[in-house]
C-alpha cells in the first residue's frame, strides 16, 4: 500500500498536500483568533482575517525566496521543478501557525524573512531554523514587553475553560495550535503520507504521558499535568515541526531516542516556560543529533 501511494503521489507535489493538510487548521485559527473578537466588536474584518492573512504573506514570501534562490542566484536550468518540489511555502506556513496571533505584521515578516534567508544560505544544515526563529522571535517580544499568547478575546475575559474546551481549542495558543482534536485529525490524514515520519509525534507524546504518569507519583495533579500539555503546544510540534525530514533523524532507533529525548525534556522546560518548552526541547534533542551525525561522519 505504501509503495503504491508513493507512486501516485509522485504525479503531484507532496508539499501541495502537506499544505492542503494544514487548511482545516488554518480556518479554525480565523475563527478562534479572529471571527470570536469580530462577533464581540473587539476588531474589524481586516484583524479578524489576520491569521489567513500571515498565511498568505508567508507562502508569498517563501515562493519568491525559492525563485529569486534557483532562478537569479544559482541560474538553475530546471529552476520550475525545483519551485514545484520545494518545502519553502510549507516551512514558512508553519512558521506563521507557531507565532503569537498578537504579533505585529511588520515584526511577523521582518522575522519570516530572518528565516528565509537562513534557510537559504544554510541549506545543508541540520540545525532546525524554524525553531530557532520561532525561539528568537519570542526572545524579541519578551524583551518589548509584547509577550502574549492571549487573542483580543481572551485579553478581555477571564477564561474558566474545561478539559474538553481546550481539547476542542479553547484557550491561549499560537496561531495554529490551540485544536488537539484537528492536530489529531490532521495527524490521521498525514499517516497515509509515504514521507511523514509518523513515529515522532506518538513516540513524543507517549514519552511526556510517562512523565505526567511518573509526576503524579510525586504529588502532582494528573489533571492539571493533563491540561498543561494541552495548553502547551506539545501536539502541534510532535506533528508538524519535530518530524520535518531536514532536521530530524532517518534512522528508527534514532527516530526513537530523538522523540523520547523530546518527550522528556518537554515535560520539563513545559512547566517552565510553558509555550516554549517543547520548541527548546526539540531544539536541544536536534542539536544533540547534528553533534553525533557529525561524530559519526568523522569515524
Amino acid at each position: 500500500m505504501s509503495n503504491y501511494l508513493k507512486g501516485k503521489l509522485n504525479n503531484c507535489s507532496l508539499r501541495n498536500i502537506y499544505l492542503i493538510i494544514l487548511i482545516p487548521i488554518i480556518i479554525y485559527s480565523v475563527y478562534k483568533n479572529g471571527y470570536i473578537p469580530y462577533n464581540k466588536d473587539l476588531c474589524n474584518v481586516i484583524t479578524m482575517f489576520k491569521p489567513l492573512i500571515l498565511v498568505i504573506i508567508s507562502v508569498i514570501l517563501g515562493y519568491l525566496f525559492d525563485y529569486v534562490y534557483y532562478h537569479l542566484y544559482i541560474n538553475d536550468p530546471n529552476y520550475k521543478k525545483r519551485l514545484k518540489s520545494s518545502y519553502t511555502m510549507y516551512y514558512s506556513t508553519l512558521l506563521a501557525l507557531i507565532v503569537p496571533v498578537n504579533i505585529n505584521y511588520l515584526l511577523y515578516v521582518l522575522f519570516l524573512l530572518i528565516y528565509l534567508l537562513l534557510i537559504t544560505i544554510m541549506r545543508n544544515s541540520k540545525l532546525n531554523m524554524l525553531v530557532v526563529t520561532r525561539l528568537l522571535l519570542v526572545l524579541f517580544l519578551f524583551i518589548l514587553n509584547a509577550y502574549s499568547y492571549n487573542n483580543l478575546y481572551e485579553s478581555n475575559i477571564v477564561t474558566n475553560y474545561t478539559t474538553l474546551d481546550i481539547f476542542l481549542g479553547h484557550s491561549a495558543s499560537s496561531i495554529g495550535s490551540a485544536s488537539t482534536f484537528l492536530i489529531i485529525l490532521t495527524y490521521l490524514f498525514l499517516l497515509f503520507v509515504p514521507t511523514y515520519k509518523k513515529n515522532i509525534p506518538i513516540e513524543i507524546i507517549l514519552s511526556y504521558s510517562l512523565m505526567i504518569l511518573i509526576s503524579s507519583f510525586l504529588g502532582f495533579s494528573m489533571k492539571e499535568e493533563i491540561k498543561l500539555m494541552l495548553v502547551n503546544e506539545i501536539f502541534f510540534a510532535s506533528v508538524f515541526v519535530a518530524t520535518l525530514p531536514n532536521y530530524s533523524p532517518y534512522t528508527i532507533k534514532k527516530e526513537l531516542l530523538y522523540s523520547i529525548l523530546i518527550g522528556v525534556l518537554g515535560f520539563v522546560f513545559c512547566k517552565l516556560y510553558l509555550h516554549e518548552g517543547i520548541y527548546i526541547s526539540i531544539l536541544i534533542s536536534n542539536i544533540i543529533f547534528v553533534i553525533i551525525e557529525k561524530i559519526s561522519n568523522k569515524k
